[in-house]
């Protein structure tokens, strides 16, 4: 595991718009060198965006478009 970021939704959406960059964070690193540890890089999010998805249900009953 190279780190782990704490965000929300609303983050990962607004990142994507701003190219926000998030920094990965490895607790057992943390843990071992205290301050002198910054981060183990960053994720950087070019896109965000909602996908829908339907279930299976909802696909049928939308009905045949035939």
């Amino acid at each position: 595991m190279i780190g782990e970021f704490p965000c929300c939704l609303n983050d990962l959406l607004a990142a994507g718009r701003s190219g926000l960059a998030f920094a990965l964070i490895n607790p057992k690193k943390q843990a071992k060198k205290g301050a002198k540890y910054s981060n183990s890089g960053t994720m950087l999010l070019p896109q965000a965006r909602i996908v829908r998805t339907p279930s299976f249900l909802e696909y049928l009953s939308g009905g045949c478009g035939a």
